[in-house]
């Protein structure tokens, strides 16, 4: 009926609207100059509202304090992130995504870098955590995890972590493996799917 497809238009245009706002903010985000933490993050809604924002951070990595981050691709290619617990010399304790490693042949874990010893100032971005299931499975000796739940992984590894968001690792940085990507920037389906809508609104 006519009336069945008109309404399914306005919730696929709201759609679109949501991703316009969602594409503004981070390019907004992606392209601002790196601030310190407690300047871009004063509250826990901050990291969603202020996620991919490039942030200044001193302190100390807690190498023996991590987690792998499992079922994810890059490129097609399955990779498993590095979550390690970072100390900030001010504040309580974060988790960061140091970026990805290829998995190996059966999953394996390859080798790969210790986060550094010592104080160190990084550079990364502002993410928010992650919905969903995160309860961990051992892997190679470390707990690995679906989602980025900070509060789950750092009950798991003994670490009272700031439990709204998380920080992603920049490349070039002390700690850094591979980078974790950015998302595109893109329109989406949702504004052609409206029209169609739309159209078939019209036609029928």
């Amino acid at each position: 009926s006519t009336g069945g497809l008109a309404f399914l238009a306005p919730w696929q245009l709201g759609k679109s609207d949501d991703l316009e706002a969602r594409n503004a903010r981070l390019v907004e985000s992606v392209e601002a100059e790196p601030a310190p933490l407690d300047e871009v993050v004063r509250g826990p809604q901050d990291y969603a509202e202020r996620e991919w924002r490039l942030v200044t951070l001193d302190g100390r990595w807690e190498p023996d304090s991590e987690a792998l981050l499992r079922l994810r691709s890059v490129d097609g290619e399955l990779v498993y992130h590095v979550l390690t617990v970072f100390d900030p010399v001010d504040g309580p304790d974060l988790l960061v995504n140091r970026g990805y490693v290829q998995v190996g042949e059966n999953n394996a874990v390859p080798d790969y870098p210790a986060a550094p010893a010592g104080e160190v100032g990084i550079t990364a971005r502002v993410r928010v955590a992650e919905p969903g299931q995160a309860d961990p499975v051992e892997l190679d000796g470390r707990p690995a995890v679906r989602v980025v739940d900070p509060a789950v992984i750092g009950d798991t590894l003994g670490h009272d972590l700031r439990p709204a968001g998380y920080l992603q690792l920049t490349g070039d940085q002390p700690g850094s493996l591979t980078p974790a990507p950015i998302p595109g920037i893109e329109n989406g389906p949702y504004l052609s799917y409206g029209l169609q809508w739309l159209a078939f609104g019209v036609l029928a």
